[in-house]
């Protein structure tokens, strides 16, 4: 085992920030697309073209993905996600079948739904299907990509590749970005964060990998600062996009994804997913439910790997009310 440290989000190399000859801009720019800085902009979208009604919602989800849609004056219900993380059909139909304006579909950590199920159930209470796939980008459900299906979805770039923004809406729901601002977004920070990583690993002093570990796991604010949302990319995020390879990173974070399973061996956490991910997925973390706090944190000490805790408000899921622990899958934990 190498004592590399991994930091949870991926960082910035050389030959990816000056991209060429990938395959992930094309599948992203599909008719009707629109490019934004952040997933969450395409909902607040997606929240006012619905105008008034119901929207479900999974009780396992982020405050900046329930915010826009009870800003937007929707009636904001929870439907139950289980413990292998897919939704509880029977309690989704249920609450579809009385009047739902909307039902929104998250595929976590780029792990699967089920899709033609949860489509069919809206289909035919005459809901619109919204597909959360911001943490999808690379997974596919039978050759189709993930954030593609139903009226309106949205992908995110930043939450699985190393770019500072990025984020595509998709579907005829919303006709356009306006009220956006359409400048590229500033990445003069997130440069000078990757130089300094890059600095720290290089020289071995791990001042800053040490400072990110000893904040790992701890339950992230919400209220917190957000950037702002606008259209269109930075260019960090445009050359890194142009450049990936979908099949080659989707493989890689498979056999990650896969590799985690006997390094948690012991470790005070139970994998919530199957040992290994299915046919498509591009896994962007690997899920793990924490029953020992203190154990865990110490074989990730260990392992000197950065995690995180997901989400900011895991209060409202009965499954998982202290949220999960996330670890990372852009590289292998054994490299």
């Amino acid at each position: 085992m190498s004592a590399r440290p991994i930091p949870f989000y991926p960082v910035l190399r050389a030959r990816e920030a000056l991209g060429r000859g990938g395959d992930l801009a094309s599948r992203l720019d599909r008719p009707g697309a629109t490019r934004l800085s952040h997933a969450r902009a395409g909902l607040r979208l997606i929240a006012q073209a619905l105008g008034s009604g119901r929207v479900l919602v999974p009780d396992f989800l982020c405050a900046s993905a329930v915010d826009p849609f009870a800003a937007a004056g929707l009636e904001v219900e929870r439907y139950r996600i289980g413990p292998d993380l897919t939704a509880d059909l029977d309690d989704l139909r249920a609450r579809v079948g009385h009047g739902a304006r909307a039902a929104m579909m998250v595929s976590y950590f780029g792990l699967p739904q089920p899709i033609d199920e949860f489509s069919a159930i809206c289909r035919e209470a005459g809901a619109v299907l919204i597909d959360d796939a911001a943490h999808s980008v690379l997974s596919d459900h039978a050759g189709r990509p993930y954030g593609t299906f139903g009226d309106a979805g949205v992908v995110s770039v930043r939450k699985t590749l190393a770019t500072p923004d990025g984020a595509v809406l998709f579907g005829s729901l919303v006709p356009s970005a306006d009220g956006l601002a359409p400048d590229r977004p500033p990445s003069a920070r997130y440069a000078v964060r990757t130089i300094a990583r890059r600095a720290d690993a290089a020289l071995r002093t791990d001042v800053l990998g040490r400072r990110a570990r000893a904040r790992s796991g701890a339950l992230p604010d919400g209220a917190g600062p957000q950037e702002e949302e606008r259209a269109g990319w930075s260019l960090i995020t445009e050359r890194v996009v142009r450049g990936a390879h979908v099949v080659d990173e989707r493989e890689r974070r498979r056999r990650s994804f896969a590799a985690w399973n006997a390094l948690l061996d012991g470790a005070g956490a139970e994998p919530i997913a199957a040992p290994t991910s299915p046919p498509g997925a591009g896994p962007s973390g690997f899920p793990v439910r924490v029953t020992d706090e203190e154990r865990f944190a110490r074989r990730m000490r260990e392992l000197r790997v950065e995690w995180i805790r997901w989400p900011d408000r895991p209060e409202d899921s009965a499954e998982f009310p202290r949220g999960v622990g996330l670890l990372p899958t852009h590289t292998l934990p054994a490299e």
